[in-house]
């Protein structure tokens, strides 16, 4: 509901991927289109790459999944300790 009000809404969208990271199988392609959109909004949302290293590896994608996680676990130690929004 809140994406139709805010399309763009960050923390709605990576929640819809978590959930559907949760029903697996088929829907683990639908999470990650989520997340991938989600980093298009905001390339340095470390929770979108950290969900996304998740989906990579459930689809088996160890070194993918690796690359994801570096990408979450740096940009979390360069985020603001309190948020600017």
């Amino acid at each position: 509901m809140s994406l139709s009000i805010e399309p763009d809404h960050l923390p709605s969208i990576v929640s819809i991927a978590d959930v559907m990271m949760k029903s697996g199988g088929e829907s683990l392609a639908t999470a990650k289109s989520f997340l991938m959109n989600a980093l298009k909004l905001d390339p340095r949302n470390h929770d979108a790459w950290m969900k996304l290293g998740q989906v990579a590896k459930m689809q088996g994608l160890s070194q993918q999944a690796a690359e994801f996680y570096q990408a979450a676990y740096e940009l979390e130690l360069s985020a603001p300790v309190q948020s600017f929004i």
